[in-house]
């Protein structure tokens, strides 16, 4: 389950770094809007310490919490008109997203010997490969079928679906 939810992220990060931009570039929007997006959906990246001392200092509520923020923030991407207010959203859905990503990392390496630590990130960096693998295709052919809000709402839903089980206690993530 923690491996299903790091995918998500990975393929929020996805939507939100590449797809975005790539569609804005089609619609003919500016170079300058393209870099934009780009550059505030990676820009969470560069805040890893902070995010890493947040999320050494998290609970199951706060991973619910953010991936809950990021999937909504995601869903109102296509609904906002104002620039300044897109490209805040998007930075706001990558904190989040890379925060999740941090506190699904820490959680899993609290509970592994040090001798087994290469292979659990590795096995964290495939899944995180994977997605970044398969979400193209996927949201590529969702996009293509109806449209990037489509696409966007659909993974929403997914993400919500797929979370739901932390809120009414059917797994269990020890962090």
């Amino acid at each position: 389950y923690t491996a299903l939810l790091y995918a998500l992220m990975g393929c929020i990060f996805v939507v939100t770094s590449f797809f975005l931009p790539l569609v804005s570039f089609a619609e003919t929007h500016d170079y300058t809007l393209i870099f934009l997006l780009t550059a505030f959906a990676i820009l969470p990246f560069i805040f890893g310490v902070p995010l890493g001392l947040l999320a050494d200092q998290a609970d199951k509520k706060s991973l619910r919490t953010a991936i809950l923020k990021a999937l909504l923030l995601l869903a109102l991407i296509p609904l906002l008109e104002n620039l300044w207010l897109k490209l805040g959203v998007v930075f706001a859905a990558g904190l989040c997203v890379y925060y999740s990503m941090l506190v699904l990392e820490r959680a899993a390496t609290d509970h592994e010997t040090r001798a087994h630590m290469g292979s659990l990130s590795g096995a964290f960096l495939s899944v995180y490969q994977i997605a970044q693998i398969a979400a193209p295709i996927i949201f590529g052919f969702l996009i293509d079928f109806r449209s990037l809000e489509f696409a966007i709402f659909a993974l929403s839903a997914a993400g919500l679906v797929i979370v739901t089980p932390l809120f009414f206690r059917r797994v269990t993530i020890s962090i």
